[in-house]
């Protein structure tokens, strides 16, 4: 029975989420195995400088101190740290409200990939207990992500507690309590996250790879590029102070940028005297940066076509999640067609975001693939210079506004909930005559789109509620609502 616990284990580890939601405000300073100065009693002190409104220079600090009985925080409590959110994510989907994750050491064990023995328990057993009696103070250094300003805090990561009892066959078990600060569970339901690649970083073997990758990661913020001076990275990631030589340092990272190069993650180390440049693969952020593991290709291709026309990712995953792939395709087939755009990527974050009519509407035969048409006319389109015919005026139609919504849900398996939101949303039942129930769409792309992709479901299930001759007929106009 153990045996096969532990290899549902396995498969458990196997499943474990790439990506996690860490808190931003932790990943500032270097609390896991940087080399910081030490203040009194024994805090160990980070001081980010930053340039106030004013054009004078501030100081953000963290102070923090380590237990004594445990020493200084280092890599492997960092990955402890990011095992306890996966184990969050797995079992809760996330850190819950109140901040409680109930687990086992063996799950710990699973998350690190370490073997399963006394030593890997205790070491795990002492790191949590490590981060737990660490005392932190961010003083005009903690951001607010609800405030949208800095302030200062005092915590301690979380608590936990440990319990061992026996089960009804005198065998021991375990099932353990933690719970993180409500001061971190506040940063994270407001998004103040970073989203890290977990399996990646736990794989990393070389010199400071790991926490080179998280440096490295979360200040591109959004972007592909980051540089630093060489021996402030240095001291950050943990190098000995014995390193006094830029030419020591760079050959001391080497291995690790080699391995991250070969992974896929770095594309591009440059040196420019004693600032190190580094450049992100794109294709590492495309494959590797959304949350939603879910996608299909629609919605992949798509990212990585916002992507290409300088959207960010985060803003792309928040457009796709919001607006549907459909809506952000119509409007990357139709950026070309636009004039005096400078920026492809705010144009594309405004236009989709706010589902902004189109200034220039492209030629439709190019754009037989697009899923998605803006739902009103471009304010201001002169209808008398020769172009499109004056709309009709329609007056909704309680009866057949009945049969549409019976149409609507029956088709709901069908159809997706995106494409439901985007195209019907604008629809209007306008009429019930004989056998045929006809709806109002706002353009003539709308309608042809509608009736090339949607008509034979809709029909089929028109059929199920007037007759098997039943039809729906779509015709182009406004709507004349209710005062």
């Amino acid at each position: 029975m153990a045996e096969a616990g532990k290899a549902l284990a396995r498969t458990d580890r196997e499943r474990a989420p790439d990506v996690v939601n860490v808190e931003l405000n932790l990943e500032e300073p270097p609390l896991f195995g940087g080399r910081v100065s030490v203040g009194k009693n024994g805090y160990r002190e980070y001081i980010q400088e930053y340039r106030k409104a004013d054009g004078s220079v501030g100081q953000r600090m963290w102070r923090w101190r380590p237990p004594e009985e445990y020493g200084e925080l280092d890599v492997f409590d960092g990955d402890v740290y990011l095992a306890m959110h996966a184990l969050a994510k797995e079992k809760l989907g996330g850190i819950p409200e109140d901040g409680r994750i109930p687990f086992t050491l063996y799950e710990v064990l699973n998350i690190l990939g370490l073997k399963d023995n006394g030593k890997n328990y205790r070491r795990v057993r002492d790191s949590i207990l490590k981060i737990n009696k660490t005392l932190m103070d961010a003083i005009d250094a903690f951001y607010r992500e609800d405030k949208k300003a800095y302030g200062s805090a005092h915590f301690i990561p979380w608590r936990v507690e440990f319990e061992a009892n026996e089960d009804r066959y005198g065998r021991a078990t375990e099932r353990h309590k933690l719970r993180f600060d409500e001061i971190l569970v506040r940063s994270l339901s407001h998004g103040h996250i970073k989203q890290l690649d977990l399996n990646f970083c736990l794989s990393l073997t070389k010199g400071y790879a790991k926490s080179l990758y998280r440096r490295i990661d979360y200040k591109r913020g959004d972007g592909l590029t980051w540089s630093e001076d060489i021996m402030v990275l240095k001291d950050h990631i943990g190098m000995p102070a014995s390193y006094k030589q830029p030419s020591k340092v760079k050959e001391k990272l080497e291995p690790s940028h080699k391995e991250m190069k070969d992974r896929g993650f770095l594309a591009a180390v440059v040196y420019e005297g004693n600032r190190v440049h580094y450049r992100v693969a794109a294709e590492f952020v495309e494959a590797r940066s959304y949350l939603d593991r879910s996608w299909g290709p629609e919605q992949s291709g798509v990212y990585r076509a916002l992507l290409r026309n300088g959207v960010w990712a985060n803003v792309a995953r928040t457009l796709i999640h919001e607006q549907g792939a459909e809506a952000c395709r119509f409007y990357v087939e139709a950026l070309p067609y636009q004039k005096n755009v400078r920026s492809p990527g705010a144009w594309l974050k405004k236009y989709i975001g706010d589902r902004l009519p189109l200034p220039i509407e492209p030629p439709q035969r190019r754009l037989h693939e697009a899923d998605v048409a803006p739902l009103e006319p471009a304010n201001g389109r002169d209808a008398g210079d020769g172009g499109e015919d004056e709309q009709v005026t329609f007056t909704p139609h309680e009866g057949a506004a009945r049969v549409w919504e019976q149409v609507l849900e029956r088709a709901a398996d069908r159809i997706d909930v995106s494409s439901l939101r985007v195209w019907f949303e604008s629809v209007t039942a306008v009429g019930l005559e004989d056998d045929t129930l006809t709806v109002a769409v706002p353009n003539t792309f709308a309608e042809e789109y509608i009736r090339t992709r949607f008509k034979d479901v809709l029909d089929e299930e028109l059929h199920g509620i007037l007759s098997p001759t039943s039809e729906i007929g779509i015709v182009v106009g406004t709507v004349e609502r209710e005062t």
